[in-house]
C-alpha cells in the first residue's frame, strides 16, 4: 500500500510549510531539506549559481543535488 503513496510532494509540502514558519518574525531558524531547497534554487535560478572554474561533468540521470 505504501508503494501508492507520493511521498515527494509530502515532502515538499512540509518544506514550504517550515519556509512560512521560518519567514515569519521572531523565528530563529528553518527545520526542513535544505538540499532539496539548495538544489531548486540551483536549477531555477541562474543567477546565484557558485562560478566554478573547472566544469563538474553532470551525466543524466544523476540527481539536480550532485550538480
Amino acid at each position: 500500500m505504501v508503494s501508492k503513496y507520493a511521498l515527494g510532494v509530502g515532502a515538499l509540502a512540509w518544506m514550504y510549510r517550515q519556509l512560512g514558519r521560518s519567514s515569519r518574525a521572531g523565528s530563529k531558524g528553518f527545520s526542513g531539506c535544505l538540499t532539496l531547497l539548495q538544489s531548486w534554487i540551483y536549477e531555477y535560478f541562474p543567477s546565484l549559481r557558485i562560478n566554478r572554474a573547472a566544469p563538474q561533468t553532470v551525466t543524466q540521470g544523476d540527481p539536480l543535488a550532485r550538480r
